[in-house]
């Protein structure tokens, strides 16, 4: 029985090796398309940027009011679109400054806060790569070896567990 639970560790440490071998992979992946999205969103906003400067000294806010208090509703549907817009690429600034302020704030946002929708499609798009960066290897190393370490104290608990049972369950009898 102790080949078998030996050969079953070292599969569960490879296996959670391997997956902790994605995460950089994936989190690089995260920020990418997270630096698209902020770039399309600037590039959707320019023309109104430029009418903001040319019109309001640059302030949006009063281009979107200037829109919204049109006589014209096409105009006032506008200014609610424009201000999406503007608050869409607010929230990706917000996001990717938050995600390039060092490695503990990439993988927290990709992995446990992140821009829902950057992260739907960055997983969709994500191809499984092995990126044997030290990161990668030291983290590859550390979920498997925290995942074995888990397992194999789970395995003991339920062993001494069960022994415990059969020894209060003979002496009962």
């Amino acid at each position: 029985m102790s080949l078998f639970t030996a050969y079953l560790r070292l599969l569960l440490f490879f296996a959670a090796a391997l997956v902790g071998v994605q995460v950089p992979g994936f989190v690089d992946q995260y920020g990418q398309s997270l630096e698209a999205r902020y770039e399309e969103s600037g590039r959707s906003l320019a023309a109104f940027q430029r009418d903001a400067d040319r019109y309001f000294d640059g302030d949006m806010a009063r281009l979107i009011a200037h829109y919204r208090e049109s006589d014209d509703p096409v105009f006032q549907d506008g200014g609610g679109g424009i201000h999406a817009l503007h608050e869409r690429h607010r929230e990706l600034d917000e996001a990717l400054n938050a995600f390039r302020q060092g490695l503990p704030h990439a993988y927290w946002q990709a992995l446990v806060a992140p821009a829902a929708d950057v992260r739907e499609q960055a997983w969709r798009s994500y191809s499984y790569v092995i990126k044997l960066s030290p990161t990668a290897i030291a983290l590859g190393a550390g979920v498997g070896m925290l995942v074995a370490l888990i397992g194999e104290a789970l395995a003991r608990s339920c062993y001494g567990l069960a022994c415990l049972l059969r020894r209060r369950t003979g002496t009962a009898q």
